[in-house]
């Protein structure tokens, strides 16, 4: 599997359109810095859920899909 594919997947399982990815990085602002530690670097995906969006990090993208795949079979 791979990126393209596990994005579809999870799109599917959310019922929600894919909004792209993000890399996390220093910003300046303290708050949103703190909120950040630790994740300085990461690349996570998003898609529109509601009532909140739902991120994932590129490292689990192909893991939960993989699993989200073998539930709907």
């Amino acid at each position: 599997m791979n990126k393209t594919q596990a994005i579809d997947i999870l799109s599917t399982h959310y019922g929600a359109i894919y909004q792209g990815s993000r890399v996390i990085a220093i910003t300046g602002n303290l708050i949103e810095d703190i909120m950040n530690e630790g994740d300085e670097g990461k690349t996570f995906h998003k898609w529109n859920t509601a009532p909140l969006p739902t991120t994932v990090e590129d490292g689990s993208l192909i893991g939960l899909a993989e699993i989200y795949l073998k539930k709907a079979a």
